[in-house]
């Protein structure tokens, strides 16, 4: 199946709490049914890593992303916002079951 998902890669240099607790209630109001949270390994990324932490967002379609951040935009905000700086990228994913 295919499904939707954002990609975000927060910076070295972004918000170093952008991981909050309150992380999965804003991903269940803008209808996310997966979110990950990851930081780097120090073993695989050393010290100095170009980022601090990845967060992926899914939805089972693109309409279903549109219409559920489209009902709560400044919750969509406010959960990528608390990175500071970040790459993101939204893609179609074909997830093999």
């Amino acid at each position: 199946s295919v499904c939707v998902k954002i990609i975000q890669l927060i910076d070295a240099d972004g918000a170093v709490d952008w991981a909050g607790e309150n992380d999965l209630a804003l991903g269940d109001e803008i209808g996310a049914y997966r979110h990950v949270r990851n930081r780097p390994i120090k073993s695989v990324h050393g010290d100095k890593p170009g980022f601090i932490g990845a967060r992926e967002l899914w939805w089972p379609t693109l309409t279903d992303f549109r219409n559920k951040v489209g009902k709560a935009p400044d919750v969509f905000r406010k959960l990528i916002g608390a990175a500071g700086r970040y790459h993101a990228i939204l893609a179609q994913a074909e997830r093999v079951i």
